[in-house]
Parts: C-alpha cells; structure tokens; sequence
C-alpha cells in the first residue's frame, strides 16, 4: 500500500478556484461591477437656476448660478461672490445608476449644505442655509440645470493592491489524502 500526501494549501485552492467558475454568470458580474461607478466630477461645469422654497411651502425667487467641480472642489459662481470659499464634495452611486454629490461650506456663522443628483447630463437637487445668527432659522432652495462644459465618465476604480512576488509555503503533511 502506498500513501499519497497532497499539500492542504494546493487542496483548498484548486476547491475555491472552481466554486468560482462553477458560479453561473461570474463574467458578467465582474463586467457589470466595471460600469456601476459614479461619475467623475472634476472638470465639469453645470447652469442650473436656483429657486427658494417659501416658508409656506411655495416656489419663491429664482435665480441662475454656475457649479463649477475643479481639482476636487465644488463651488458656486454666486456663493463665491457672497464669500463663501470653494469645498472638497463627496459622491456615491445610487441605485438607479445616478451620481449623488454632496457638499458644506461654512461662511461666518452661516453654513449651507448642497445635496445633488447628477444623472445623463442633467443635474437637481436642494440647498439648506443655516445661520447662526438667525437662530438656526433655515432658508431652502432647490435647483435643476444641465451640463454646460466638460465630460462625464464613470470614476477610475482604485486598482486593486496585487502583490507581484507570492510565495506558497509547503503544507506540512499530516494526514494521507489519498490510499493506493
């Protein structure tokens, strides 16, 4: 009778290499991961008009503004005028494929909050302007426009860390894995 030792290592690859394969559509999954991605903000500049939203509830004064993403930062041709400086924004990917962004910018004792919605070149969303002088009394607009320079593409994906030099360790053999 002969024993045959298998490293275990070499074993629990060669099983999870073919549960991956063995999964139906795995391909696809790994092309489709690719193209959900939100965009890439940087370099794009956006018309929108500005509207108040009304103690009551009811559409109040509209006014036109400029988004602006650069280098990372998000401002506002109006809120620049009234001294508000330009602030880092975060996005993230909704469901439905949409690009939510978001942003705070602090000026003196008042903060405004930007929240927007940027999907096949159109862009909406809402503003909230606190002030700490007015007690915490908030004013809220809303806002809508479309992309009015620069491109949109999905986000570069972080390349995964791959480390180039692997080295296995010999699986100490304990146990037979095979009888003759």
């Amino acid at each position: 009778m002969r024993n045959i030792f298998l490293p275990k290592g070499i074993v629990l690859g060669c099983l999870m290499i073919s549960a991956l394969f063995a999964r139906p559509g795995w391909a696809a999954d790994l092309s489709e991961e690719n193209k959900m991605m939100p965009l890439e903000l940087d370099g794009s500049k956006w018309a929108i008009e500005i509207t108040l939203v009304e103690k009551s509830g009811k559409k109040g004064t509209s006014s036109l503004d400029t988004l602006i993403f650069e280098k990372k930062q998000f401002f506002s041709e109006e809120s620049t005028k009234k001294g508000y400086e330009p602030s880092n924004y975060s996005v993230s990917l909704e469901g439905d494929g949409a690009t939510k962004f978001g942003t705070m910018q602090n000026k003196d004792m008042e903060t405004t909050y930007w929240e927007g919605r940027i999907k096949d070149e159109t862009i909406n969303g809402s503003i909230y302007v606190y002030s700490k002088k007015a007690k915490g009394i908030k004013k809220e607009y809303y806002f809508n426009g479309t992309l009015s320079s620069g491109a949109l593409k999905p986000k570069n994906k972080p390349d995964p860390v791959v480390d180039k030099k692997v080295e296995i360790a010999p699986a100490k053999a304990s146990e037979p894995i095979m009888e003759e």
